[in-house]
């Protein structure tokens, strides 16, 4: 038996192609290049795909001069290490612990240390003084006892024995006097000398209590500086522990591995595509290029291929969103388009080109055809015989396949939970890995060969997903056709978006803002509008989502509108008509308004495709002061008949506009009524505004809302018109600053002894 060549992938380490991002799903390529084969057998393997994957919509394809004979996806354990793939960062260089700072020592100075000296010195002189002294009193004792020892049986000389007791004793004396004298000159320059010693020390203590105040405050700073920087080292492990805890929600318990089999035979021809979908294509041996001759085996042995991998994973993502400056002075709004960017998955998209989708393929499949109208037979039965409401509102047919529409409508995930897929197991759960879920391409029997086990997978998959796999093969081929349009939309790029948005009145060219954002391209085929995104992109697993600016689109005229219904609120309700000029459909997301630079909210934003308008309603506008009085009622001299009991209404809505800082009137529609009679004896004829018909032509209307001040004579204009069901409509144009007062007045005529009530609902 021939030896298999096997080569293995990690899909970290293989470079992406392209990600095509769906509103619910992505569909990422991935290529493998170089791959080297051998004559024979060859076992490429690709392991690590997230589990995440849609393991139906795998799909490889590629170049070369080979026969892919057999294609087999399992789940294997991921035996990859955390610390391997994210190495912890605990061994930073930490700075040795700072001594704590000692006192000063400050030296004495010249002047103190020659005090010093100079009382040293006194001191001694004082002292040899006073030993002077003590010594002549000693000697003087000493005499008297040698004077008190004479005898003259001794025959000792007296005199002469006198004579030295006599000159000892002067000298002793004269001794002692002088020691006497310099004590007494010593003494005051010692207290003289201990006085300036004392003062100096003095000083030298301050100057030292100075120095040790300003080591405290240096102590004290280095204190602060050192609980700083155990506050950072807190939030650094903080933050290391956040970023450990993101990463681990996105590591995986097990992985997908890709198993494929090629056969390269001794020779082949020139390189063809490799359809892995089909794989049933051989090919001859390989001729030299130059001579046409047969490639030797050893050369055989350096050919490659490179393989396009491409899946369906159901975590990542995109949705619109959408951020809306309006400006009330100038009329004015500017619309941002971004695309909120999720991916959840296990794998990071390094550099690669990101292409933006708003197809619905997932959404439905060639299975979903439309409903066949059944026959809706109905008979009589008994009343009270407990049928329940009316069965004459819905069919039973109705009722079904409407409860099926809106379970469609919000389809359940296949995919697992989260805790099932990703997470760090306790290391005493690596011995036992966690079980993964059976494989559509994994060998039930370990004897059976590839294209057997390939066989039985078919078959399996087939039985297991019915109808399913018909809807995903559906949703796969039309990713494919959109892809192999993007790869020739590649090769034969159309004029850049911002060079078209220059023709385009309704889309701003870069030049315009102060800091640009770069557009991307725009595609529409069919119901599918497609935004290739500029550059390279790189997309990795964030549990928040990443935005990037799609388009940005201007608004050059805005009409603004005030709404009024004085009689429920009296306010007046701003809202923007904006007509969407532009290239780009509008898909349903969140967009942020912003008025006059002020953040509003966030709404949410239906379709507005090409040549559409869109409506915001922005609430209640503060400039405009609405005043509603409550109503005025008398009787009239007369009814229409003489016994009819005749009754006057009159309002009047009061209206202030105090946008001073615009010169141009405010447009505002005031809405109001009056009671529509349903019974032929009640009458009710409007009076103001005079000269109103049903659906006729408008008449002018409005006085002035302050008599006492001349300047809202010329407060603007305003017509009224009277609709059906009673309503009264009012077009104002209010100047600024300005006030008027919209008067109405309606006369209603009953019969007597009887009263108008308003009629119940329908």
């Amino acid at each position: 038996m021939d030896s298999i060549s096997r080569v293995e992938y990690n899909i970290r380490d293989l470079s992406t192609r392209s990600v095509t991002l769906f509103p619910t799903k992505a569909q990422v390529s991935r290529d493998v290049r170089d791959v080297p084969l051998r004559p024979g057998t060859n076992e490429i393997t690709i392991l690590g795909l997230t589990p995440t994957v849609d393991e139906h919509s795998i799909k490889v394809e590629g170049n070369g001069a080979a026969t892919i004979v057999d294609i087999s996806i399992e789940p294997v354990p991921n035996h990859e290490l955390f610390a391997d793939v994210y190495p912890d960062s605990d061994d930073e260089e930490k700075s040795d612990e700072e001594s704590d700072v000692e006192d000063v020592e400050v030296s004495e100075s010249a002047e103190l240390i020659t005090a010093k000296a100079r009382v040293t010195e006194l001191n001694d002189q004082v002292e040899i003084a006073n030993e002077v002294v003590k010594s002549t009193e000693l000697r003087k004792r000493y005499l008297n006892g040698y004077y008190n020892s004479l005898n003259p049986k001794h025959n000792i000389d007296i005199e002469k024995a006198m004579a030295t007791y006599k000159d000892e004793r002067i000298k002793a004396h004269q001794e002692c006097l002088e020691a006497q004298e310099l004590k007494s000159k010593l003494e005051p320059e010692l207290q003289k000398a201990q006085a300036i010693r004392a003062r100096l020390i003095k000083r030298h203590e301050r100057e030292k209590t100075r120095a040790n105040r300003e080591t405290a405050k240096i102590r004290k700073r280095k204190s602060v500086e050192r609980r700083n920087k155990e506050l950072r080292e807190q939030e650094r492990v903080k933050e290391k522990n956040r970023i450990r805890t993101e990463r681990e929600s996105f590591w995986p318990k097990y992985c997908y591995a890709v198993h494929i089999k090629l056969e390269v035979g001794v020779a082949t021809p020139a390189p063809s595509s490799v359809d892995v979908a089909m794989g049933e294509k051989d090919w001859e041996m390989p001729q030299n290029d130059q001579k046409g001759e047969s490639v030797a085996p050893e050369d055989v042995m350096l050919q490659s291929c490179d393989l396009i991998l491409s899946y369906i994973t159901g975590a990542a993502c995109w949705q619109p969103s959408y951020d809306i400056q309006l400006d009330t002075t100038n009329c004015t709004g500017i619309l941002c388009f971004d695309a909120q960017i999720t991916n959840t998955t296990s794998e990071t998209w390094e550099r690669c080109k990101v292409t933006l989708s708003t197809s619905q393929a997932a959404f439905s499949g060639l299975v979903d055809a439309a409903p066949t109208l059944e026959p809706w037979n109905i008979i009589l039965k008994p009343k009270g015989d407990g049928y329940g409401p009316d069965p004459l509102v819905k069919s039973r047919e109705e009722v079904e396949l409407r409860s099926r529409f809106w379970e469609s409508q919000h389809p359940r995930s296949d995919m697992k939970p989260r805790i099932a897929m990703f997470g760090i197991d306790n290391p005493s759960s690596n011995t036992h890995p966690p079980p993964v879920p059976a494989a559509s391409g994994a060998a039930p029997h370990a004897g059976m060969s590839n294209q057997q086990q390939n066989k039985k997978r078919l078959m399996m998959s087939r039985q297991e997903q019915g109808m399913q796999g018909l809807q995903a093969q559906a949703q796969m081929q039309a990713m494919q056709q959109q892809q192999a349009q993007q790869q020739q939309g590649f090769q034969q790029q159309p004029p850049p978006f911002d060079d078209a948005a220059l023709s385009d009145p309704g889309t701003v060219s870069r030049e315009d803002s102060r800091l640009s954002f770069e557009e991307s391209l725009i595609d529409q085929t069919g119901f599918t509008t497609t935004y290739d995104l500029p550059g390279l992109k790189t997309l990795a697993p964030r549990s928040t989502p990443t935005s990037q600016r799609v388009a940005r689109i201007a608004f050059p005229n805005v009409p603004f509108r005030h709404t009024i219904v004085a009689k429920y609120r009296p306010a007046a309700y701003l809202s923007a008509k904006l007509q969407n000029d532009s290239k780009i459909n509008l898909t349903r997301g969140l967009a942020g308004v912003s008025l006059d630079g002020s953040f509003l909210g966030r709404v949410p934003l239906g379709r507005c495709s090409v040549g559409e308008h869109l409506n915001l309603n922005l609430g209640v506008d503060p400039a405009i002061t609405v005043a509603y009085p409550p109503p005025e009622v008398h009787k009239a001299t007369r009814g229409f008949f003489a016994k009819d009991d005749v009754r006057v209404y009159e309002r009047c809505v009061r209206l202030e506009n105090k946008r001073t800082w615009t010169a141009q009137a405010t447009k505002l529609f005031v809405l109001d009524q009056i009671p529509v009679a349903e019974d032929e004896r009640l009458r009710v004829d409007l009076l103001q505004p005079e000269g109103l018909v049903m659906d006729g032509e408008s008449k002018p209307t409005g006085v002035p809302g302050r008599t006492f001040k001349e300047e809202d004579k010329a407060w603007g204009r305003a017509s009224a018109h009277l609709r059906k069901g009673g309503q009264v409509q009012w077009l104002v144009y209010l100047e600024p600053g300005k006030a008027v007062k919209l008067p109405l007045e309606y006369q209603v005529s009953v019969p007597n002894n009887e009263e108008a009530v308003q009629a119940p609902r329908a």
